[in-house]
């Protein structure tokens, strides 16, 4: 490391004092000696030492100068570029919106309180969701400069309803669900290029709040599903396209599973793990996800 010094040196006039003095005794000195080791320093190539004269004492022409020298003589694999582009560490924001492929698993539960016996596992049909959401990202470039943080705002809602027939009567059993969400998803991405097409891998976890619901069974309209989801963890592969420095366009496929309940009104702001213990709730259930997000990265 070489330091490049740029002084600034007061200099006074000694008085006289039979000479009448109309003007400022003092005089400031801007001594640009930091060309004197750009000389030294770049003394290897005429064409650098050419434009010493011109550098001044900035980041921009310093690191130009020192750019040019380096491209100019520097040829072999030992090379080293300490310059960095700080932009790779600054935030990035986007919005995205997508389609949501989801399928319900009524998982088997014993007969309590407030819970019907079911033996085995009901699937649902699949039905479709379509999510929207903004983000932010945090390149964690000290790490990697391939590695970023991401944390997501998502709203969603599910209108769902479906007829069982169960082996155990001839009647049917109806299902209804309406809920609307607010997702909020931490995951880290991993991009596998730096081109101007560039895949990523992630994962993550997302923390689910259920702020209206209504749910039926058969005639029992006096349901709700709890407002906190249990689970939520993912994994995404997505592609990125470069349009221009500061904006791209994406595609990612998220594969997800979370939990619920379905509970009884009035329960809603006992813990998930209480309502479970305490058997107060109708059925547990599971949706697993396959999601299609699309959107731009600012």
């Amino acid at each position: 490391m070489i330091g490049l010094a740029n002084a600034e040196v007061p200099l006074h006039y000694k008085h006289d004092e039979n000479v009448a003095t109309l003007y400022s005794p003092t005089y400031i000195l801007h001594n640009k000696i930091f060309r004197d080791t750009l000389y030294s320093v770049f003394s290897d190539s005429e064409t650098i030492t050419d434009r010493i004269e011109s550098v001044e004492y900035d980041q921009k022409s310093l690191s130009t100068i020192t750019r040019d020298y380096i491209n100019e003589v520097c040829t072999g694999s030992d090379c080293i570029n300490y310059e960095r582009n700080l932009n790779k560490y600054k935030p990035r924001f986007g919005v995205f919106s997508g389609v949501q492929l989801a399928r319900i698993s009524f998982l088997p539960s014993v007969k309590g309180m407030y819970t019907l016996e079911e033996k085995s596992t009901i699937v649902s049909n699949t039905f479709t969701t379509f999510p929207i959401g903004i983000f932010l990202n945090i390149p964690m470039s000290l790490i990697s400069e391939k590695l970023s943080f991401q944390m997501e705002l998502i709203s969603n809602g599910i209108d769902y309803r479906q007829s069982f027939t169960s082996a155990q009567n001839y009647n049917d059993t109806i299902i209804e669900i309406n809920t609307k969400t607010i997702g909020i998803p931490l995951l880290l991405k991993y991009e596998l290029g730096r081109g101007k097409l560039s895949p990523s891998i992630s994962i993550g976890k997302e923390i689910g709040f259920v702020y209206n619901s209504t749910a039926t069974v058969d005639q029992d309209k006096d349901l709700r599903i709890h407002p906190v989801q249990k689970g939520g963890w993912f994994g995404e592969a997505g592609l990125n396209y470069k349009i221009a420095p500061k904006l791209s366009v994406f595609a990612n496929m998220r594969f997800q599973s979370h939990k619920n309940l379905l509970i009884v009104d009035g329960n809603q702001r006992a813990t998930y793990h209480t309502v479970v213990r305490s058997a107060h709730f109708v059925k547990e259930y599971r949706i697993n996800y396959s999601t299609l997000l699309v959107g731009l990265k600012f």
